[in-house]
């Protein structure tokens, strides 16, 4: 999975969400490396896509490191002011 993080994680419905995952599952972040924009998903989405192309998370985004040294898929959630989300999945071809 691949989320996001900005200023409003205290109230965010993303810190509920994150934290009923399973903690066998790789969780990344972005928004530290790209800030908040209006192309902060497209960078998600090349940052997902060069995951599973290379099998590899780079440790600068790892957030959560889980069980399983495969990656087949990426969830991409991006959220702005805990009321606009988007979600997009990624899969291994």
């Amino acid at each position: 999975m691949l989320g996001t993080t900005n200023a409003d994680i205290k109230k965010s419905n993303y810190k509920n969400l994150v934290g009923n995952l399973n903690k066998t599952s790789n969780i990344a972040w972005f928004k530290h490396l790209n800030g908040e924009s209006t192309t902060s998903s497209s960078f998600a989405f090349w940052l997902a896509a060069n995951c599973l192309k290379n099998q590899n998370i780079p440790d600068m985004a790892l957030l959560q490191k889980g069980k399983s040294s495969a990656i087949n898929h990426m969830l991409i959630i991006n959220h702005t002011m805990d009321n606009q989300y988007s979600v997009i999945l990624l899969s291994k071809c």
